[in-house]
C-alpha cells in the first residue's frame, strides 16, 4: 500500500509499472529519470518503501525461535538494536533476508515485498511449544527511505537524532534506523501512515520524492540484493554475498549443514556479478560464455554512473576467468557483456 502523501507529486503522465514478483503497481519516476538519479546521488531523496512487509512478534521465546530458524546469532540481541539474518530452507536456500528490530516489548521483522504472509506461515510451522505470537501488521504500517549524501544533514535540520549503526530509535510512533547498505547516507523509517506522512512533509524542503525505478537503479549500481531478483529459493546466502548475515559459530539452524558444507569445502557454485552491457536486457535473460549457458540476469537498468546499461547476474564460479568473454541472449540478439 503506497503512502497517500506521495500522490500530490503525480502528474497526468506520471509513469507507473510493476516489478517481477510483485503485483502492486508503483510510480516509476516523479521527475525526469536522470534528475531524480542525480538528487539521489548528490542530495537527498524520499522513497516510498511501503512495499516491505512488517511482522510483530511477542513472547518470551521470540529471539530463541528466530535464532534457531535463521543464519545470524541473535539470541542475545540488546534492546533497541537491529540485525540482518536470513531464513533458509532445509536445502540452505533463501526464504528471505530479514531486518530484526528487537525492542523491550516486542520484536519487529521487516520482510521483503509481498512476503509477509508466507514468512508468517513459515515461522508458525516451527513454533510448537514456544511462547511466540506473530502479528502481520503490514497493512497498518507505512515506510520511507531517506537516502543520499545529504540525508543526515536533512535529519539534523528538522531536529531528528542520527542513530548509531545497528541501533534503532523512536520519534513518537516512528521507528527508524540507518540503512545497512548506506551508513550515514541512508535511513529507514516505519510507522503508522499519518505520522510517516507528517515526517515526509517536514523533510520536503530538503528531500524530494523519488520514484521506485530510481531506487532500483541505485540498488543495482550498489549491488544491493532484493527478493524476487537476487534473493529467492533458487539461491543460497553464500552465492548471494550475504556472508555478513551468517554466523558460522552459532550452531544449528534450518539449512545450517548445507551452508557450512559449502563454505568449508569452498563449493559455492555461483556468484553475483555486475556487467556493463551494450544495450538493456531483461530479468531471466541467459548469460553465455562462448556458446555455453553459465548464468541468468537478475536485474538490469541504465546506469548514469557508468554511462551505459548494466546488469546483475548469477554466474557459475568456474566461468569467472580473467580472459572470459560474455554475452547475454536478449530474445534472438546477442548482447556483449563485460564484467565490472
Amino acid at each position: 500500500m503506497s503512502i497517500p502523501w506521495f500522490k500530490q507529486f503525480e502528474k497526468a503522465d506520471t509513469p507507473k509499472s510493476t516489478l517481477h514478483g510483485e503485483s502492486q503497481p508503483f510510480v516509476s519516476y516523479y521527475d525526469d529519470p536522470e534528475t531524480e538519479y542525480r538528487r539521489a546521488r548528490e542530495q537527498a531523496v524520499l522513497i516510498d518503501t511501503s512495499f516491505y512487509g512488517t511482522l510483530r512478534l511477542q513472547g518470551r521465546h521470540t529471539l530463541s525461535v528466530l535464532h534457531r530458524l535463521s543464519t545470524q546469532d541473535i539470541q542475545n540481541m540488546d534492546s533497541n538494536t537491529v540485525q540482518q539474518t536470513v531464513l533458509t530452507s532445509d536445502r540452505g536456500r533463501i526464504m528471505d533476508l530479514l531486518r530484526v528490530f528487537h525492542g523491550d516489548q516486542s520484536t519487529t521483522l521487516r520482510i521483503s515485498a509481498e512476503r509477509s504472509a508466507t514468512i508468517a506461515q513459515w515461522l508458525d510451522k516451527y513454533i510448537i511449544m514456544d511462547d511466540v505470537r506473530i502479528n502481520d501488521i503490514s497493512d497498518s504500517i507505512s515506510s520511507v527511505f531517506l537516502i543520499g549524501p545529504q540525508a543526515a544533514q536533512a535529519l539534523n535540520q528538522i531536529g531528528i537524532t542520527i542513530p548509531d549503526t545497528n541501533v534503532f530509535l523512536k520519534e513518537g510512533d516512528i521507528i527508524y534506523t540507518q540503512c545497512a547498505a548506506y551508513p550515514n547516507n541512508g535511513f529507514e523509517f516505519f510507522g503508522p501512515t499519518s505520522v510517516i506522512e507528517a515526517l515526509c512533509e517536514k523533510l520536503l524542503p530538503v528531500a524530494q520524492p523519488c520514484g521506485r525505478m530510481t531506487y532500483e537503479t541505485v540498488r543495482i549500481e550498489d549491488a544491493i540484493p532484493a527478493y524476487h531478483f537476487e534473493l529467492s529459493e533458487n539461491y543460497n546466502p553464500l552465492e548471494a554475498g550475504l556472508i555478513s548475515a551468517i554466523s558460522f559459530t552459532k550452531g544449528c539452524y534450518i539449512g545450517q549443514e548445507v551452508i557450512a558444507r559449502l563454505d568449508s569445502r569452498e563449493k559455492v557454485q555461483r556468484q553475483l556479478i555486475t556487467f556493463k552491457i551494450e544495450k538493456e536486457v531483461a530479468y531471466a535473460d541467459k548469460v553465455f560464455l562462448d556458446n555455453k549457458e553459465i548464468g541468468l540476469i537478475t536485474g538490469a537498468c541504465y546506469s548514469y554512473r557508468h554511462h551505459s546499461p548494466i546488469a546483475r547476474a548469477y554466474i557459475k564460479t568456474d566461468s569467472l576467468t580473467d580472459d572470459a568473454t560474455f554475452f547475454v541472449m536478449s530474445g534472438s540478439e546477442k548482447v556483449a557483456a563485460a564484467r565490472l
